[in-house]
């Protein structure tokens, strides 16, 4: 994990090829955007994963995981999109080869945040999800990419899209991966736009999860040598 930040860090990754935007790495004081854009990408689904506690928001714990490392939702990963100076858009990315040891440092870090009984309850809902796989470990996964309403339909997300393909190559690997709802067409339409195909769809009928829409697509795009 130390060895993607320490190579990601010396690259200048600052501006984006659009009009108006700038990519930045996040930093601890946008934990609270951060929250909101991570929230905003799943909906419902993070109020079922994270907020059936009592005593616990989901954006507070949300701000909890971002604020530490190794976790699926930290800092070390965040990068915010700009427009004209104003953070409008989230890209949480990181080598697929990470998941598992994140999926474990996110589930100790749960068990100090709700203790043991909350985050056995969390666990026992992971089954809904069935034989979902997000990613591969020779993927760039795209874990959550969020824009805000105000500023969607002006190429943030397709900017951080982009930047996402950047860091693939930076860590040498030759693919970008993500899942995305049912529910969100849009969505799909600009990753098929810009060269992302279904490689698989999961069924998951649970009302609470992918918005109610009954599961999701997971999607890779194969990035061309050299560019």
């Amino acid at each position: 994990m130390r060895a993607f930040l320490t190579t990601a860090s010396h690259i200048d990754l600052q501006t984006s090829p659009h009009p108006f935007i700038t990519i930045r790495p996040a930093r601890l004081e946008d934990a609270g955007l951060v929250a909101d854009l991570v929230y905003l990408s799943m909906g419902v689904e993070i109020d079922w994963l994270f907020g059936q506690e009592p005593g616990y928001s989901t954006r507070d714990v949300l701000i909890r995981l971002y604020q530490r490392r190794n976790n699926r939702l930290s800092q070390s990963f965040a990068w915010l999109a700009a427009w004209n100076g104003q953070a409008v858009g989230l890209l949480l990315a990181y080598p697929g080869r990470f998941l598992r040891r994140l999926d474990w440092g996110t589930g100790l870090q749960l068990v100090q945040i709700f203790g043991l009984g909350g985050a056995l309850r969390l666990v026992r809902r992971q089954p809904v999800y069935g034989d979902l796989v997000e990613t591969q470990a020779d993927e760039f996964y795209i874990s959550n990419l969020a824009v805000l309403p105000a500023f969607q339909g002006r190429g943030v997300g397709q900017a951080l899209l982009e930047h996402a393909e950047t860091l693939a190559r930076a860590v040498g690997l030759g693919k970008c991966s993500l899942i995305v709802s049912y529910a969100h067409a849009p969505a799909r339409r600009l990753y098929e736009k810009i060269g992302y195909q279904t490689v698989r769809m999961y069924d998951i009928p649970h009302p609470e999860i992918a918005e109610g829409s009954g599961g999701f697509h997971r999607m890779l795009k194969l990035l061309a040598a050299g560019c």
